[in-house]
């Protein structure tokens, strides 16, 4: 309908908006504290208010001229909190694996997604694209596979390692520190990695088209080149709007 047409307008007006200001809140420093909040009706009568009073005061300074606006409507600005304490949080990372019995020492592949966004507001950072497709594909892969290791005639030779990560948009930074404590130590699943013949890595697959980056490209008969053809073969028989090329 035209008024589900018109709230999707606005709304993606807002969060190009809200980008815009994240944006500049991250290249340059700021001295006062930003405060990040719902869109409420009785704080756009505020915000309406404030803008109008700002229009038609001619204080010497913007800082000022809000300071009068302020006094004049009855509105305070009140901080409990002298320093602003940093949010403090951490990285998380959980892991899992599916093994083959038909040997002792098998090769594996890791399957890797980190689960978080990023935004200068963390509470407000969302995003379905970067990476809840990711995470998604990640669990399916998962799912489907466990049907074939829970029955070892169809179990592949291969042992297979997945991996969910925090800190995507800092370098990956809980995957790395996840690698450095497994591959220092004996654990099985830096045994695995040692044995590793493919690592993908799975980012932000929800829009048109699949991307797949590598450092170099594949040559036939290696798992790279295989997993791109067999993706190529199903997207043509399922899929023939879906392009996927190697980049």
């Amino acid at each position: 309908s035209i008024s589900s047409w018109v709230r999707e307008k606005q709304w993606y007006q807002r969060r190009v908006r809200g980008n815009e200001v994240e944006e500049v809140l991250m290249e340059q420093p700021v001295d006062t504290s930003v405060f990040f909040t719902y869109e409420q009706p009785h704080l756009n009568d505020i915000y309406h208010e404030v803008k109008t009073g700002l229009n038609s005061d001619h204080a010497a300074t913007a800082a000022a001229a809000l300071g009068n606006v302020f006094h004049s409507n009855g509105y305070q600005i009140v901080s409990y909190d002298a320093v602003p304490a940093p949010t403090k949080s951490s990285l998380y990372t959980v892991q899992g694996k599916l093994s083959t019995l038909s040997r002792e020492t098998n090769p594996s592949i890791a399957i890797v997604a980190h689960f978080d966004s990023f935004g200068i507001s963390p509470h407000l950072a969302k995003s379905a694209n970067g990476n809840g497709s990711g995470v998604a594909a990640l669990l399916e892969i998962a799912r489907l596979l466990s049907k074939l290791y829970s029955h070892p005639g169809n179990a592949p030779k291969y042992d297979i390692l997945f991996l969910l990560s925090g800190g995507g948009k800092l370098n990956y930074l809980a995957s790395k520190t996840w690698l450095d404590k497994r591959m220092a130590s004996d654990s099985p699943e830096g045994a695995m990695l040692s044995e590793a013949e493919y690592v993908l890595c799975i980012d932000s697959i929800g829009k048109s088209g699949l991307n797949i980056h590598v450092s170099k490209q594949p040559k036939p008969g290696t798992p790279a080149h295989q997993m791109l053809s067999a993706l190529q073969e199903a997207a043509s028989l399922l899929y023939p709007n879906i392009t996927i090329q190697n980049i």
